[in-house]
């Protein structure tokens, strides 16, 4: 079972699982778990309360799935943004990969 909230439909969460951009681990904490599916979040107009929650269970659940060192990457906007820049490079370079692997296979084929 999967246990979460999302807003997608059940398509696109099943294509998400798919692709890999969700970790799917079990837990040895139980205590994280029942932290997660019980814990209340602050006050909404309480901003500073709500981000340093969602930080913390983030944390919990990341250490409780045995990734100890995305647990304690550090979290920020700057970083967020300098994290998709280095995705987006990542992504048009393994793009461009595959397009010159493709067409060294196609070459290939045609001698």
């Amino acid at each position: 079972p999967i246990l979460g909230f999302s807003r997608w439909s059940s398509a696109h969460l099943d294509l998400e699982l798919k692709r890999g951009a969700w970790f799917r681990t079990r837990t040895s904490h139980p205590q994280v778990l029942l932290r997660l599916c019980t814990s209340m979040l602050p006050a909404a107009d309480d901003n500073v309360a709500r981000a340093k929650h969602q930080s913390d269970l983030w944390r919990a659940s990341l250490l409780a799935a045995g990734l100890p060192g995305l647990a304690s990457f550090p979290r920020s906007d700057a970083v967020d943004v300098t994290l998709k820049d280095i995705l987006r490079s990542h992504y048009i370079r393994v793009k461009q990969e595959k397009s010159n692997l493709e067409f060294s296979r196609a070459h290939n084929m045609q001698e």
